[in-house]
C-alpha cells in the first residue's frame, strides 16, 4: 500500500503566505470606478432622497412641516451636499493632526541596532495637541477677549496656560526619552509648529457640531472637553495603523457618535439642526426681525396674556422689531419662536411658536464696537 501523499491532492487555493493588507489607492480607484458607473441622474435622486430624509427628521423634531413641498424638494439636494461636507470636515479634522504628524516625519525611526522606539514616543502627538490648543486658547481667543473685557477671558487664559505648560512638558519629556532616534528638536521646530496648528481642527469641529448657538452651559463645556480629550488620548494608540485606516474608523464611527451625543444632550435633531443652520433654513440664535405692523399685531394677538422676553411695540411706525429665532424659512410662511419673559434665565421660560408671512420680513444685525483696551473694563 502506497503511503505517499499525492501532491496534487493538496488544496492549491490556500496561499503559502499571509494575505497583504488592501492598498488604499486601489480601494479608492475601485470606489471612483463604481461611482462613475452610476448615472448623474441617479446620484441626484440619491442626494434628493437623503436631503429630504434629513429635512423630514428636522421638521419632525420641531413638530412642523412646511406646506410648500416644492420648496422642500428644491432645498433637499443643497442640504444633502452640506451634510456630506460637514461630515467630511469633521472626519478630516479629527484625523488631521495624526496625518500632519506623520507627513512632517516626526515619528521616531528605528535605530541601527534594530531597537524600536520606546513607549514615550506615543506621547509626542498628544502633547503637541495640548500645546497647540493651549496656545490657540491663550493667544487667539484669550488675549482678544481680555482686550474686549469679556467675562470669560480670565478662565480662557488660565486654561490655555495650563494646556500649554502640560503640552510643552510632555513633548520635552518625549524628546528626552527618544534621543538619537530623530534629528535634534531645533531642526524640526517648524514641523512641530505645523502639527500645533492642525491640532486646533478637532476642537473647531467639535465646537461647530456641539456648541449651542444661544450659548452653552458648563455641562456643554465638560462634554466638549471629554470628547476632545478622548480624541487626544486615542491618537497615542493609533501609531501602528495607517492614516487611511484611521479615516475609515472615524467615518464609520461618526454616525454612532452623532446619535450618542444627540441622546446625551437631549437633542434628537442635533445633526439635522446644524445642517439646517448651515443651509439658512434655521437661525442659530434669537435674532432681530423687522416686521410690518400687520405681522406685529398677529404676534401680539398670539401672545395673549403672555409677555415676550423683549416687548413688542406695534403702535409706532409701519415697521416693528420682533426678537425671535427662525426655525424654518421654506415656503411663503416662516416658523418663528419667540422667547417668553419670566423669572427664569433667558431660554428657560418657554417660548411661543407661530407661522408668519414671509413677505415683508427683514433680518437686522448690528455689530457692536469692540473695545480696544482693557482699561475700559474698570469704567
Amino acid at each position: 500500500m502506497n503511503s505517499k501523499v499525492d501532491e496534487t491532492a493538496i488544496d492549491r487555493s490556500v496561499p503559502d503566505v499571509a494575505a497583504s493588507p488592501p492598498d488604499p489607492v486601489v480601494l479608492a480607484r475601485l470606489l471612483l470606478e463604481q461611482l462613475a458607473a452610476i448615472p448623474w441622474v441617479a446620484l441626484g435622486a440619491i442626494g434628493t432622497g437623503f436631503g429630504v430624509a434629513l429635512l423630514a427628521f428636522y421638521f419632525q423634531s420641531i413638530d412642523f412641516m412646511p406646506p410648500d413641498i416644492p420648496s422642500v424638494l428644491g432645498a433637499s439636494v443643497f442640504v444633502a451636499m452640506l451634510a456630506f461636507a460637514l461630515g467630511v470636515w469633521v472626519v478630516v479634522s479629527l484625523v488631521g493632526p495624526l496625518w500632519m504628524y506623520r507627513e512632517m516625519g516626526l515619528p521616531p525611526v528605528v535605530v541601527a541596532d534594530g531597537q524600536g522606539a520606546p513607549r514615550a514616543a506615543g506621547l509626542a502627538l498628544p502633547a503637541l495637541q495640548l500645546l497647540g490648543v493651549g496656545l490657540f486658547l491663550s493667544l487667539w481667543i484669550g488675549v482678544p477677549a481680555w482686550r474686549e473685557c469679556r467675562a470669560y477671558a480670565g478662565a480662557l487664559l488660565w486654561i490655555g496656560a495650563v494646556l500649554t505648560l502640560l503640552g510643552a512638558a510632555g513633548w520635552s519629556w518625549s524628546e528626552w526619552r527618544i534621543q538619537g532616534m530623530r534629528p535634534v528638536w531645533w531642526k524640526r521646530l517648524h514641523r512641530v509648529l505645523w502639527v500645533c496648528v492642525w491640532a486646533v481642527l478637532p476642537v473647531g469641529a467639535l465646537l461647530a457640531l456641539l456648541w449651542p448657538g444661544q450659548g452653552g452651559e458648563w455641562w456643554h463645556l465638560g462634554l466638549l472637553a471629554m470628547l476632545w480629550l478622548g480624541v487626544v488620548v486615542a491618537s497615542a494608540f493609533l501609531g501602528r495603523f495607517p492614516v487611511w485606516a484611521c479615516v475609515l474608523m472615524a467615518t464609520v464611527s461618526f454616525p454612532a457618535m452623532v446619535m450618542l451625543l444627540s441622546v446625551a444632550m437631549g437633542k434628537p435633531s442635533l445633526f439635522p439642526g446644524k445642517v439646517a443652520e448651515l443651509a439658512g433654513i434655521r437661525s442659530s440664535k434669537v435674532i432681530e426681525l423687522r416686521v410690518p405692523t400687520s405681522t406685529c399685531l398677529l404676534v401680539q394677538s398670539a401672545l395673549g396674556t403672555a409677555r415676550a422676553d423683549k416687548p413688542l411695540n406695534c403702535d409706532g411706525s409701519a415697521w416693528a422689531a420682533a426678537h425671535a429665532q427662525v426655525l424654518s424659512t421654506l415656503g411663503a410662511r416662516w416658523l418663528i419662536e419667540i422667547p417668553l419673559a419670566g423669572d427664569q434665565p433667558q431660554g428657560r421660560n418657554g417660548a411661543l411658536q407661530l407661522t408668519v408671512p414671509a413677505e415683508g420680513l427683514h433680518i437686522t444685525r448690528q455689530t457692536p464696537a469692540a473695545k480696544s483696551s482693557a482699561a475700559h473694563c474698570n469704567q
